[in-house]
């Protein structure tokens, strides 16, 4: 990375890398460089959701569905990302009527 931080698939391959070791935040931040630097890369939307998802705060899971929806609208028929943001929104409804229970 350090030799060539301008290519995204750089950032993204790392990210993916970070989600198996369940590094988070570190994978949402590879793929927000890889958007700076790729605006609407699909695996950066992707890996950036799954990561989000995984983190599950308030904030996140509002980005995780955004990034997905985005991904989304390039590979409708993706399986892995359909299933994704069934959870995400699963979660998001879950995180929802938590709150209206306080």
């Amino acid at each position: 990375l350090k030799l060539n931080p301008g290519v995204a698939s750089l950032h993204t391959n790392r990210a993916a890398a970070y989600l198996k070791v369940k590094r988070y935040e570190d994978a949402a931040q590879d793929c927000t460089w890889a958007l700076d630097i790729e605006p609407g890369n699909f695996k950066a939307l992707l890996r950036r959701g799954a990561a989000r998802v995984e983190m599950s705060e308030e904030g996140s899971l509002e980005g995780a569905v955004q990034d997905i929806e985005a991904a989304l609208e390039q590979e409708p028929e993706n399986k892995e990302l359909r299933a994704l943001h069934e959870r995400a929104l699963r979660m998001v409804r879950q995180y929802v009527d938590k709150q209206d229970a306080k």
